[in-house]
């Protein structure tokens, strides 16, 4: 492979976030041997950003913070910003989608504060299953940059597999509830012999920890520090993570491999406070209910000791919510440099298929496979798999699309990554490449 310098001349407007763009472009076309940077460096060969057709209205865009807020961008028919030509801009609309910028507005939110899938862009554009930033990226390159493809390298997705724990002790109510409606004497029966012997059906670490050893899999388990009720429609935990028994479990967990990390209660706690309380040194998170706003969970995060969040995704809809298939590092405005931390968009959800589209277990197992069999190549999936979703009861049938989805990984030969993994090849920060 040739090495290549894709070079932003330093009078460039924007110059830092054509940077940034640029280097989160070759992680999402796993393009090797190329770096960029606004010097010359001896060995590569130099490709000028600017050159013949290669300029975007990025270069000239405001990219002022409450501009953004104030102005939303247009799209053309073909889902692109057009530049000043009318032409639709790949670079600039992947910048726009990669950084969530729709969601930087006001407005447009649901009853417990998320932004909503039905006004977003990928549900308008039906492109909610789709790399479709990369697609743009590599449109781009094409057009301008053809020799840096020469260096693009095939490879499988990985997948992050991930457990919230929001319930440990719902499974005596909740699936004894789902047990009356349908007269089953017999799971009330066993709810109850369970519970007198402190072996509630949804605390299930060790069920989960079994299974997943059976496919080499090391997941992570986010854990909620606050509990009790909090409104009519949200609810923190309902153990108390400071127990010795919670404490045990935990690290049960570390002992066997998998990873913990923070599941952000409700509550006005900062990062650094909750992570105190849960009494382990953990380095990532995701929000419970994934209730964020845009850009202020990007600036708690920053101000935190956190390396990787994984909030990002829609209740309502599996696929990519800000259209690119693997974790990136968000571009923080109010300095003109990238954050600190990765962010690991959330793909796959139990509660998605169960809930929001209300399919049966098989139907969410085929349309999860489906959605994988398009983005098999240089993504990474994460899927998240409650707890109690591993019941026999009133979430009955909703383990098959798991077990099934680690068969078809295991048959396909797709590897799985974990934290670690992740930040090493996929944070990058303002420092040259």
């Amino acid at each position: 492979m040739k090495s290549y310098l894709i070079l932003v001349p330093p009078a460039t407007k924007n110059k830092q976030a054509l940077i940034w763009l640029f280097r989160t472009a070759l992680l999402a076309l796993n393009i090797k041997q190329v770096k960029v940077d606004e010097t010359e460096l001896p060995g590569y060969e130099t490709l000028i950003y600017g050159n013949n057709n290669s300029l975007s209205s990025l270069s000239e865009a405001d990219l002022n913070i409450e501009h953004i807020k104030k102005a939303p961008f247009d799209f053309n028919n073909e889902g692109l910003i057009p530049n000043k030509d009318g032409a639709g801009d790949e670079l600039f609309t992947a910048f726009y989608l990669i950084n969530c910028l729709q969601e930087y507005t006001e407005g447009n939110r649901d009853q417990i504060g998320r932004f909503k899938y039905e006004n977003s862009y990928q549900q308008k554009s039906g492109k909610i299953e789709i790399n479709f930033a990369a697609d743009l990226l590599e449109q781009y390159f094409k057009r301008n940059f053809p020799e840096v493809l020469h260096n693009q390298v095939n490879e499988k997705s990985r997948f992050f597999f991930s457990h919230d724990i929001d319930s440990l002790y719902g499974a005596f109510l909740q699936d004894g509830l789902a047990a009356v409606k349908k007269g089953r004497v017999d799971i009330i029966t066993k709810l109850v012999f369970n519970t007198l012997l402190l072996k509630p059906e949804w605390f299930n670490i060790d069920k989960i920890l079994k299974i997943e050893s059976e496919y080499d899999l090391h997941s992570t388990f986010f854990w909620i520090v606050n509990k009790g009720r909090v409104s009519q429609t949200l609810t923190n935990a309902d153990y108390d993570i400071g127990s010795e028994k919670l404490q045990n479990t935990l690290q049960h967990i570390e002992d066997k491999g998998s990873s913990l990390g923070l599941h952000k209660s409700v509550s006005d706690e900062s990062f650094e406070e909750e992570i105190k309380k849960l009494g382990r040194n953990v380095l990532i998170n995701r929000n419970h209910y994934l209730k964020f706003d845009l850009p202020s969970h990007f600036e708690k995060l920053e101000a935190s000791p956190l390396k990787i969040d994984c909030s990002l995704g829609f209740a309502e809809h599996h696929g990519f919510r800000n259209s690119l298939g693997i974790p990136f590092v968000p571009y923080n405005f109010t300095r003109n440099t990238p954050y600190h931390f990765l962010e690991v968009p959330l793909n796959i959800m139990d509660g998605t298929f169960q809930k929001y589209m209300q399919l049966a277990p098989k139907e969410a197992s085929r349309r999860i496979i489906e959605f994988i069999e398009k983005n098999k190549h240089n993504s990474v999936l994460s899927v998240l798999w409650h707890n109690h979703f591993f019941s026999s009861y009133r979430f009955r049938g909703f383990f098959e699309p798991y077990k099934e989805l680690l068969i078809y990984l295991k048959e396909q030969n797709l590897n799985y990554i974990n934290p670690e993994q992740l930040y090493q090849k996929y944070y990058h920060d303002d420092k040259v490449s």
